[in-house]
C-alpha cells in the first residue's frame, strides 16, 4: 500500500497556512471519531499525506524536535499498522522512516538533549 506525497511538497499550493488548516481539520475529525478505533485509524491513514508534507519541511512545522520525533513515530505507528510500505513518488518508507529517525536523533542532539 502506498502513501500518496502529492507530487512536489514544495508545490505552490502546499503553502504552510494551507497543511495547517488541514491538520487542524484532522484534529478535528480525530476528536469527532475518538470513540470510534475503527474510524479513528482511517482519519489517522487519510492525515499521512498531510504528515509527510510536513515531516519533510520540519523547520517550517515543528517548534522542537520532540514535536518533530513525535511526528515521525506517530506517522510509522499508522503506517504498519496499514502496512504501507511505499510513498507515491518517494520510493520505499523504511528507509525514508529510518533517516527521519536519524534527523530526529540529531536535532535532540544540536539541542542538547
Amino acid at each position: 500500500m502506498k502513501v500518496d506525497s502529492f507530487g512536489s511538497i514544495n508545490a505552490k499550493y502546499l503553502t504552510k497556512d494551507i497543511i495547517e488548516q488541514a491538520a487542524k481539520i484532522f484534529d478535528r475529525a480525530e476528536a469527532a471519531v475518538a470513540d470510534d478505533p475503527v474510524f479513528l485509524q482511517r482519519v489517522r491513514k487519510e492525515r499521512l499525506g498531510i504528515e509527510v508534507v510536513r515531516i519533510l519541511r520540519p523547520d517550517e512545522f515543528f517548534l522542537t524536535p520532540q514535536a518533530f520525533e513525535q511526528t515521525v513515530e506517530s506517522f510509522a505507528q499508522v503506517a504498519e499498522q496499514w502496512k504501507i510500505n511505499e510513498i507515491r513518488e518517494g520510493g520505499e518508507l523504511e528507509p525514508r522512516i529510518n533517516g527521519w529517525r536519524e534527523k530526529a536523533r540529531k536535532l535532540k542532539e544540536a539541542a542538547g538533549q
